[in-house]
């Protein structure tokens, strides 16, 4: 049995991969070698914080040969695609395996009010790239899966590897904010905390 390791939105999720027949299942490597991750990025409309994001991802302390890029990109009313092409390009011979999904039209959706709008139709879209960058994670026997959106700075070199020595099934940092939004939120269910002491703690 294979373990993916789900970093959504700043959470680790621990799931069991599974093989219809025993030929199927997963080999294990060496324990000398680092576990395999698939990084998956989803960017729309990124293009001033890209080369920031992107230079974050290849200072990454964690051997490149153990690392897959998985990268989609749509509905952009900027040159996002270009970006991400460009980077890919000159950087895909240094990673295990290159996975790249732009979508080049519609540029927008029809029921946004502007470039950032998070329309109920963008967040189903969002949901079904993820799940497409698990799919392929799992075909690739990736260990663990670490999802990135366009906005977080993994400026802690040894993200990776501080988050996988956790060992834990869901594990996450949390995010520093120059607003009230983190990758924790507080009115998620009654047990969470209220909003003026969350304000208090957010970074």
């Amino acid at each position: 049995m294979s373990v993916e390791v789900l970093l959504f939105f700043g959470c680790l999720v621990v799931a069991p991969s599974f093989a219809y027949f025993p030929e199927e299942r997963w080999s294990p490597e060496s324990r000398l070698l680092q576990p395999r991750v698939v990084i998956a990025l989803v960017a729309r409309n990124a293009a001033p914080s890209l080369p920031y994001v992107l230079g974050c991802i290849e200072r990454l302390r964690y051997p490149k040969e153990r690392l897959a890029l998985w990268v989609a990109t749509d509905h952009n009313m900027d040159n996002t695609t270009a970006i991400l092409r460009e980077w890919l390009v000159n950087v895909q011979n240094e990673y295990h395996k290159v996975e790249w999904r732009p979508m080049e039209e519609p540029r927008t959706y029809r029921d946004e009010e502007g470039p950032k709008d998070w329309t109920n139709s963008r967040y189903e879209y969002v949901m079904k790239l993820r799940q497409a960058a698990l799919t392929s994670a799992r075909e690739m026997w990736a260990d663990y899966v670490l999802f990135v959106d366009a906005d977080n700075l993994l400026t802690e070199p040894d993200t990776l590897n501080l988050l996988i020595a956790e060992n834990k099934t869901v594990v996450a940092p949390m995010m520093e904010s120059r607003a009230a939004y983190s990758n924790y939120w507080c009115g998620i269910s009654s047990q969470h905390d209220n909003q003026a002491n969350w304000l208090a703690v957010t970074p």
